[in-house]
Parts: C-alpha cells; structure tokens; sequence
C-alpha cells in the first residue's frame, strides 16, 4: 500500500506483525504538513488517552507539529497505511559536542511495550554517528523534552542522565546542553539549570501518566511535575553505547 510520504522513504524495514517501519532522512523542505498532519494527531491523541473527537480536536489546535518540516530524520511505523508511531530526529552541535534530539515521540497502545521506541531511537543514533565520520567523539548526547516516566526509565539504563533522580549535581557541559534545547524547542519558557524543569510548556499532556516498573522513577516524577499544568523537564543523556 503506497503511504503519502512514500517517495521520500530512504530505507524501510519489517517490524513484524505487519508492521513496517519507514526512514525519512533529511525530509526538510519535502515532507508537507498534509502528509502527516492527521495522522499524528491522531496517534498522539490516543497514545495518550484522549479519544473523543472532541478531544483530538482541542490536540489538533495546540500540538507543535513543526519539528516534522524541520527533521533531520522521520521514523514511521504503519501497518496498512495507518500510523502506529513517529519519532523526528534534530543533529545539533553544541560547542563541538554532538546532539541528536528526539521528539514527537509517539507509539499507539499496540506498540507500546515492545521495543519500537528503542528501535527507531537507535536508527536515529545510527544515523547520527554515521554523519559525524571517524571523527565521531566516543559518547553522544541525547535530548528530549517530556513529562513521561517510561521514557526516562528506558533512555536511563544507556547512560549518564540528567536531572538525576538522586539530586545530584548536574554537571556544567550538561546544563549547556539542555539550555541549548530548551532555547531551539520552547524558548518562551524559562529553564532552570539547576533541575531541567519546563513550566507550563505543554498543552498536550497524558490523560493517565504512564507508569515505569521502577518505581523511584514514577515518585520523583510524581513529586517535581504537575503534569495536568504541562509541566515538563529537559532529559539529557551523555550516551555510553554506540551503535
């Protein structure tokens, strides 16, 4: 089945279940807003927990579809057409240091669980360090902005993250980073370098904020953000397994 972004997929790959995965790289100035517009609203919404069209409604006037027209990589699950989940990729260079930012970060209830994330994750830091050449430095940094425990669970276990759970200091090259983002993604809220907080920055967030099994990470979300005022933090990794 031809999808609408069909001639800007440069590789694709069997997922299993009838699921098929499509790579964009570098669809800036191809890839169109009709192309995807509907179908992230969508998948948004009920990975989420929102279903009433009312509810995809009020998604459809405040998601922050840009981070599509100016990715530097797209990944598309769909099984028959239909949109299961999309992450975009942004390559950034902080002061020499490599950057790969992931966002837009969604995956309906039936990929949920089952190493999708992890596995368009891992093509973008492929593509990362394939750009970067033999002179790629021995750890990347990986960004997101979100109010998710789950995600911060998986990206957690492959390497140093930041904020820390403990409350342990943050490093200066990691606020660095994280001001960096924060600054290119919401620069009209303020970030705080001393706990990665961002402020009221969403109107898109969880109908049921997920749970991860450990459940430190679940408290310490619990206790810093208030989710329902859109409350989310700037999640920086100095990743130590490269692919």
């Amino acid at each position: 089945m031809t999808v609408p972004w069909e001639e800007f997929v440069t590789e694709r790959t069997d997922l299993g279940d009838g699921i098929t995965l499509d790579v964009l790289y570098e669809p800036k100035g191809r890839v169109t807003k009709e192309m995807l517009f509907e179908d992230a609203i969508r998948l948004v919404a009920t990975a989420r927990g929102w279903t009433k069209e009312s509810e995809i409604e009020e998604m459809r006037k405040t998601y922050k579809f840009n981070p599509f027209l100016v990715a530097n990589m797209i990944c598309i699950a769909h099984r028959k057409g239909d949109v299961c989940g999309l992450v975009t990729f942004r390559y950034f260079d902080v002061d020499g240091e490599p950057v790969m930012h992931v966002s837009n970060s969604s995956m309906s209830p039936e990929l949920q669980g089952k190493n999708a994330m992890t596995y368009m994750a891992f093509a973008g830091l492929a593509k990362a360090r394939m750009r970067l050449g033999e002179n790629a430095p021995p750890r990347q940094w990986v960004t997101l902005i979100t109010q998710n425990p789950v995600v911060y669970g998986i990206f957690s276990s492959r390497g140093e993250m930041y904020p820390p759970m403990d409350g342990g200091p943050i490093p200066d090259d990691a606020k660095k980073v994280g001001s960096f983002i924060a600054k290119e993604f919401v620069p009209t809220v303020s970030f705080d370098p001393e706990t990665f907080i961002l402020r009221n920055e969403c109107q898109f967030f969880y109908s049921d904020i997920p749970r991860w099994k450990d459940e430190r990470v679940n408290q310490w979300f619990d206790k810093n953000l208030r989710y329902y005022e859109g409350d989310t933090i700037v999640m920086v990794m100095k990743m130590n397994i490269i692919v």
